[in-house]
């Protein structure tokens, strides 16, 4: 173990304090978009990097007792149900319930199921309405192509998923706009009022002028931003501005519309272009 000099009164160095040796383990998770499935696994350091990884017991997770957890692990261990049957057989069973997805999101060390070396990423996102000018007049589409649920699941690419949460107001919204696809022009000044109100309840992208909306104009902030974040044995480069300055909104430089009008603005726009660096070792 691996030790350092501590110095004594008066500034010299009497006796060695041991430091606090580096986790041997990490606990990482499995991951299937299309069956929607979690296996956590748990991974030790060995000399050539980390090992292939055993499954971890759900019941094992859910009481805390795996090396490594952090506190994100813990919140996912806390979206474990305990399932008593009372059948032939008996006994109990562990498993996740839906909530674990939102727990999942932002987690490092997520892989894919099928395919273990290829990591997996998973983030929340908001209920999105463009609106788009066209001859025929304002159509309507969104990211939401199912309203009907509390949860959204939107699998963006084979290693990427979305997670969105719906409120009832929202999904009343939704429904009601997926019956009126399009606008006519001269119907411009009722869509108008209409998007103001909406506004407080979707995010809204659209190519309608932001002074006839008699929305409020911000100066944008124009710098790039980069953002690093471990992806396997990898950092992840994420390139997009933040276009109000302290708010969470973020986009993708040159890929937004000429308004976004929101209450809240914790959304992302656009999903941000990444590039993998190798870690030099």
């Amino acid at each position: 173990m691996a030790t350092r000099a501590r110095p004594a009164a008066g500034g010299r160095w009497s006796r060695y304090e041991k430091e606090k040796p580096v986790s041997a383990n990490r606990l990482v998770y499995l991951v299937d978009f299309d069956g929607l499935q979690v296996q956590p696994m748990l991974q030790t350091m060995q000399g050539n990097g980390w090992s292939p990884g055993r499954n971890v017991a759900l019941k094992k997770l859910k009481e805390g007792a795996v090396a490594g957890m952090t506190p994100q692990d813990h919140r996912i261990a806390g979206t474990i149900l305990k399932e008593t049957h009372f059948n032939y057989y008996g006994g109990d069973q562990y498993v996740f319930d839906n909530h674990v997805w939102t727990e999942l999101a932002g987690h490092p060390l997520l892989f894919l199921l099928h395919n273990p070396a290829i990591p997996a990423e998973i983030v929340k996102g908001e209920a999105e309405l463009v609106i788009t000018t066209s001859n025929r007049g304002y159509t309507f589409s969104s990211n939401i192509t199912d309203a009907n649920g509390d949860v959204v699941y939107l699998k963006e690419t084979d290693t990427r998923l979305k997670i969105i949460h719906l409120n009832q107001q929202q999904r009343y919204l939704l429904n009601m706009l997926k019956q009126l696809r399009t606008v006519p022009a001269e119907g411009k000044e009722k869509l108008l009022e209409t998007v103001k109100k909406l506004g407080t309840h979707l995010t809204i992208h659209s190519d309608l002028d932001e002074t006839a909306l008699s929305i409020r104009r911000l100066e944008s902030d124009s710098r790039i931003r980069i953002q690093l974040q471990p992806f396997g044995d990898a950092l992840k480069a994420s390139f997009f501005v933040k276009p109000l300055g302290d708010s969470p909104r973020i986009a993708v430089p040159a890929q937004a519309r000429a308004t976004s009008s929101a209450l809240c603005m914790a959304n992302v726009a656009r999903p941000p272009a990444t590039w993998n660096w190798r870690k030099r070792t």
